[in-house]
């Protein structure tokens, strides 16, 4: 018998090169950071206190500021009926 041991599968041995085997390297080390952490400098936030050109008109702010109560008031009052709600259907 052979050099090979017996339920042993002979294999051809032939150097190929990295196109043929399709091989890609990969690093060994993967950093999802950067080397060194950057320095943090916090900025202050300029106040402005004159309105910018993008804020509400009054008259709309005051409209906006009355839809929100209504919302509050209907939202307040359907959560303090549902519990009454909630039993009557279970009753």
């Amino acid at each position: 018998m052979s050099e090979k041991t017996c339920g042993e599968i002979s294999k051809q041995t032939r150097r190929r090169g990295d196109a043929e085997t399709r091989r890609i390297e990969i690093p060994t080390k993967i950093s999802l950071t950067p080397p060194h952490p950057t320095p943090y400098t916090p900025h202050p936030t300029p106040y402005t206190p004159h309105p910018t050109p993008h804020t509400l008109h009054p008259a709309s702010t005051s409209k906006l500021y009355f839809f929100q109560v209504i919302i509050c008031s209907i939202f307040v009052s359907i959560s303090t009926q549902f519990p009454y709600f909630l039993t009557q259907k279970l009753l």
